[in-house]
């Protein structure tokens, strides 16, 4: 995820999540997270921001945006997305894609797979 500030969920967003699961975070926001009463439940993991975080990545991010309970893309291109458990939702040429249920999923655009979450 690495999102600076914790994006904002509710009590049933993760509901069928594994709270033991590593969720990475910026070192910097990582006592933000643990204030949370939600994202606290988790197994918080701070690293440093240049970590793992690719440029590739950072082109992605640049690429779409969740609105509205959807992936919104910047133009029409291929996509697919998967559930947090692995199942695809979704695989074709689009500008959007709309995501069934608040959680977490797997966004994949080339041959680059980032996670997004619809609050």
């Amino acid at each position: 995820m690495r999102a600076a500030v914790p994006p904002e969920i509710e009590a049933k967003t993760f509901y069928d999540v594994n709270r033991e699961i590593p969720v990475y975070v910026p070192e910097n926001y990582l006592d933000d997270y643990r204030e949370d009463p939600y994202w606290r439940e988790f197994n918080l993991i701070g690293e440093e921001q240049g970590g793992t975080v690719g440029t590739d990545h950072a082109e992605i991010a640049e690429l779409y945006r969740i609105e509205d309970g959807r992936i919104v893309l910047t133009e029409k291109m291929p996509v697919s997305v998967y559930t947090a458990t692995g199942a695809l939702i979704y695989s074709g040429t689009t500008t959007e894609v709309p995501l069934p249920v608040p959680g977490v999923y797997l966004l994949r655009i080339g041959e680059e797979t980032v996670k997004v979450v619809r609050p």
